[in-house]
């Protein structure tokens, strides 16, 4: 699993996924904030060796044919998380989501 803030380009998530080929992984899965997916982010995304690419509503994916992105829908995930997070509590998994997202690395030290 490749995670990062943003995809623009898609340059460095298609050169990440091959090189987890490249070093024997069977399977690359890309997760990303927000998909800009500017200039040739279709072409690039498209010929990377990614299984399934991920991405959050944040920017609607209106420039990308790509046929392998699965958005999620932000809003209840965060706002949940930064909840728990002013709580104090650890935000490895939100309750009430099927999916685990990392919203904060640790509770607060108390």
């Amino acid at each position: 699993m490749i995670v990062d803030d943003l995809i623009a380009s898609g340059n460095t998530l298609a050169r990440s996924a091959g090189m987890c080929v490249a070093r024997g992984a069977r399977g690359v899965y890309g997760l990303a904030t927000h998909g800009l997916f500017t200039g040739d982010a279709c072409r690039t995304l498209a010929d990377a060796p990614l299984n399934q690419l991920f991405v959050t509503d944040t920017v609607p994916p209106f420039r990308l044919v790509y046929g392998t992105v699965r958005e999620k829908v932000a809003g209840p995930v965060v706002r949940r998380a930064g909840r728990r997070c002013h709580q104090g509590c650890a935000c490895r998994r939100v309750p009430g989501q099927n999916v685990q997202w990392a919203a904060c690395s640790a509770a607060r030290a108390r």
